[in-house]
């Protein structure tokens, strides 16, 4: 089996590994694509795997890159920036960036550790600890389980507590597996003591040292690694920590509102929308994607959407504001009743509070103006800009009834070839779960024993089960059509989150005229529609290179040194939120090659 992807997290914003020389690679009027954006796109998105060599896959990518360019200037152009939702989607972007970029100053880079914090943990790191625990939600009872600590055994107290079938064995303990309080608590017991009553989230709890054995050179591994193991753990204690005083001292006084009338119309239409999406289906969460939240837009009146939903002092924000910000991050609930909803909701409120909280006090340290922040804001802007474009393109194709007759009629007139495939896609509701199909499937783990593991709703796989026309695969046809067999391919970004296909089997078919009767008008009707829109998107973008006088210099690529290995990178934002590293590109080159013949052999 083939895998397509490396999966990589990273937590701050992305630095190419290239000289800072800004060699440019094309000219589009009066901007310029450089070789340090390139490299960052092309390293940042994944790529499918093909037989083309990394300089073709090179040149692949350039020409697809500058597309998305061009109709992001030809919407710039027509004012396509100008409307309230693309300008929300750059606002509630700008203020992830700004956050992120307020965490790596406010918190990453306080984050040392000094010798006395490493030299602790590299002592805790030599030993594993064995203990039994009592556990009670009641502080009397935990109390009176202490004081007979004094006259009996632990193992005496546990015979008849429920506790006991947890911990049939003593439980090992590992330096960083557990909060580090009481880690420090338990460290600090010998052998044979027993900790006093300890608050936790679920109760208290008492533990009690069974054992503490040294550990062997070999389970302790190479200085390198263990090292570095203490410091990433103390790395992220620090940072919490950091995190927790920052938060505390920033929203210790703040105290804001929400208007209840707006937040009940809000919940009903949310619990609405949830009930008819899911009209008798069980899951273990419910999701709300921007289609979904679109009709909740169109649903609510532009009187009650003008009016303040969160009541800052300065700035309140309106109930259109935040709806475009659950569009933005998507709606989760663990039920689609309105209580389920409620509870759904106020948590959403308490995340964007913080958030604009954090979020206004990078602006006032005026953040936003950093030159990494303008450049990432840029390549999402470009990229939803060019996909508003596109969308225009979308709504110009149509089909008539004559044409579909005239194509059909020329399908019994010949014979044709097509593809057939056997095809399995899961449709995924967030990042965490295609890294995690993407990461088993690089161990050689089968994919339908990932798909059981992921235990995922049946509408959310989708198998062939026979093999099918490939044109019934609407806008993955291309993709599809460059796969190998038991090749993996995805994320693909969806309205509704992420999909992941696998192509089990592929077929060439010769179809006799009574086969090619028997293929579904509404199937040829799609394929018509994909030939059409394709072609009118050539022509349009060959039409913009002319236009804005597009200049390529393509021998600058040929010294660029790129990862081979294609990567699936995810970037975590500091105070919360998570995407890819950068925007989807799906291969687009081939208007390239008609744009140069047209300017080499003008008519």
């Amino acid at each position: 089996m083939k895998y397509i992807f490396t999966v990589i997290l990273f937590f701050s914003l992305f630095q190419a590994q290239i000289s800072s020389q800004e060699n440019v690679i094309a000219e589009i009027a009066d901007e310029f694509l450089t070789v340090d954006e390139f490299v960052k796109r092309f390293e940042l998105t994944p790529r499918i795997h093909s037989s083309f060599d990394v300089d073709s896959q090179k040149v692949h990518f350039l020409h697809t890159l500058i597309a998305e360019k061009l109709w992001a200037k030809e919407a710039h152009n027509l004012q396509l920036d100008t409307n309230y939702s693309f300008n929300q989607y750059v606002k509630n972007l700008e203020k992830q960036l700004v956050r992120d970029a307020l965490f790596k100053r406010e918190i990453e880079e306080k984050s040392t550790i000094s010798n006395q914090e490493f030299n602790a943990a590299l002592q805790k790191c030599r030993y594993e600890l064995r203990f039994n625990f009592l556990f009670s939600k009641s502080k009397t009872e935990i109390d009176s389980l202490y004081s007979l600590l004094a006259f009996t055994s632990i193992d005496s107290l546990l015979i008849n507590r429920p506790e006991r079938v947890e911990q049939p064995e003593p439980i090992p303990l590992l330096f960083g597996q557990m909060q580090e309080s009481i880690e420090d608590s338990l460290f600090r017991l010998n052998i044979g003591e027993y900790s006093e009553p300890i608050y936790s989230e679920i109760g208290w709890v008492i533990y009690y040292l069974k054992d503490k054995i040294e550990l062997t050179a070999e389970r302790l591994g190479t200085k390198e690694k263990l090292y570095s193991s203490i410091n990433k753990i103390l790395e992220e204690r620090k940072k919490k920590e950091l995190l927790s005083n920052y938060l505390r001292e920033l929203l210790s006084d703040k105290n804001v509102n929400t208007d209840r009338d707006l937040f009940e119309l809000l919940s009903q239409k949310l619990s609405d929308r949830l009930t008819e999406k899911f009209v008798d289906q069980i899951n273990d969460f419910y999701i709300l994607y921007e289609s979904d939240i679109n009709k909740i837009i169109k649903a609510i009146s532009s009187q009650e959407k003008s009016k303040d939903f969160i009541k800052f002092t300065t700035n309140p924000i309106s109930l259109n504001e935040f709806l475009h910000y659950l569009l933005f991050m998507n709606f989760k609930s663990s039920g689609t009743d309105l209580n389920s909803v409620r509870v759904a909701l106020n948590s959403d409120l308490r995340e964007f509070i913080k958030n604009e909280f954090v979020a206004r006090e990078a602006y006032k340290l005026n953040i936003d103006a950093l030159p990494e922040i303008q450049d990432e804001l840029k390549m999402w802007k470009d990229n939803y800009l060019a996909q508003l474009l596109r969308n225009t393109y979308n709504k110009k194709i149509v089909i008539s009834e004559r044409e579909i007759e005239e194509h059909m009629s020329s399908l019994l007139d010949s014979t044709i070839t097509t593809k057939f495939v056997d095809l399995t896609e899961i449709k995924l509701s967030n990042l965490n779960q295609a890294q995690y199909v993407l990461t088993q499937s690089e161990t050689g783990k089968e994919f339908e024993d990932i798909i059981s593991e992921l235990n995922l709703p049946e509408q959310m796989i989708v198998r062939s089960d026979s093999m099918q026309p490939i044109n019934i695969f609407g806008s993955l046809i291309d993709i599809i059509d460059n796969l190998e067999v038991d090749e993996i391919y995805g994320p693909i970004v969806k309205a509704e989150g992420y999909s992941i296909i696998k192509l089990n089997a592929v077929e060439e078919k010769t179809l006799s005229s009574i086969d090619k009767n028997k293929l579904q008008v509404d199937l040829q009707r799609e394929l018509l529609y994909y030939k059409k829109l394709n072609k009118l998107i050539t022509d349009e973008t060959v039409e913009l290179a002319k236009k804005y006088d597009l200049k390529v210099n393509e021998s600058t690529l040929i010294p660029i040194k790129v990862t081979e290995v294609p990567t699936l990178i995810y970037r975590l934002y500091g105070f919360g939120g998570q995407s890819t590293a950068a925007p989807f590109l799906n291969l687009f080159y081939e208007w390239y090659f008609q744009y140069k013949n047209e300017i080499q052999n003008p008519l």
